[in-house]
């Protein structure tokens, strides 16, 4: 079951060197699918921290994507119904 991290923590982890910045992981979404980000989270799950982005593209779809928050790595793409 994943937890989400909160704003302090992320900023630690961030600190840390143990996550991405939020900026690099955005840009890595832009270029999978172009739009306008309208939500994010960043999860912890099983020892993996992960940040889900659902993405607004030019047709009016949302897109959920998952990345890795360690190294950027796209780990799901979704239409969201």
């Amino acid at each position: 079951m994943a937890a989400e991290i909160s704003y302090d923590e992320a900023r630690a982890l961030r600190k840390a060197g143990k996550i991405l910045p939020l900026s690099t992981v955005i840009a890595q979404a832009q270029v999978v699918k172009p739009g306008k980000v309208i939500e994010i989270q960043l999860d912890e799950d099983d020892g993996q921290y992960e940040y889900e982005i659902e993405l607004l593209d030019a047709n009016g779809r949302v897109w959920e994507m998952e990345f890795n928050a360690t190294d950027g790595a796209l780990m799901d793409l979704e239409l969201d119904d």
